[in-house]
C-alpha cells in the first residue's frame, strides 16, 4: 500500500510536468489522459477522407506491440525522462521504481524479487505513463 502512495504522488508529478509542457505526441491515443481510440478513428478517417478529396495516394501503418511492456529498456525511459525536464527526486524515484525489481503473487504465494532490464509494470498508472514516454517520439523517428 505505501508503495502505492508513492507511485500515485509520482505518477501526478510526472503527468503534470508532460502536460505543463505539452510534451506527450497528440498523435498517442492509448494510455494518454483525455485520448480515447474513438478519437484515434475520428483522426484516421478525418485524414483518410482529406487525402481522397484531394486525390492523395494514402498509406496507414498500424503498430501493435506484443508484449510491448516486457520489452522497455529502463536506462532508454531514464534518459527521456531527464530529457523531457524529470529531474533530481522524481528520476531518482523512477530509478528505483524500475530498478528495484518485480514478484508475482498468487493468492497467499509471492515470488522472489526479481530484477528486470527490460519490464515496465502494467498495474498502477506509472508504468502506463513510462511507456508513453518510451513511445512519445516514435512518429518523429519514423517521418525522418
Amino acid at each position: 500500500m505505501f508503495a502505492q502512495i508513492f507511485e500515485k504522488l509520482g505518477d501526478s508529478q510526472v503527468s503534470t510536468h508532460l502536460e505543463k509542457y505539452d510534451i506527450l505526441n497528440k498523435f498517442q491515443f492509448g494510455f494518454h489522459k483525455g485520448q480515447s481510440t474513438k478519437q484515434a478513428i475520428v483522426e484516421i478517417s478525418d485524414n483518410l477522407k482529406k487525402a481522397i478529396n484531394n486525390n492523395f495516394y494514402t498509406c496507414q501503418v498500424f503498430l501493435d506491440f506484443a508484449k510491448a511492456f516486457d520489452s522497455i529498456n529502463h536506462q532508454i525511459v531514464l534518459k527521456k525522462l531527464e530529457t523531457y525536464g524529470i529531474r533530481a527526486i522524481p528520476l531518482k524515484w523512477s530509478t528505483t521504481y524500475l530498478f528495484n525489481g518485480q514478484h508475482v503473487s498468487l493468492k497467499s504465494m509471492e515470488s522472489l524479487k526479481q530484477a528486470m532490464k527490460w519490464v515496465i509494470p502494467q498495474e498502477g498508472s506509472l508504468g502506463p505513463l513510462l511507456f508513453l514516454l518510451y513511445m512519445n517520439d516514435i512518429l518523429t523517428a519514423l517521418i525522418n
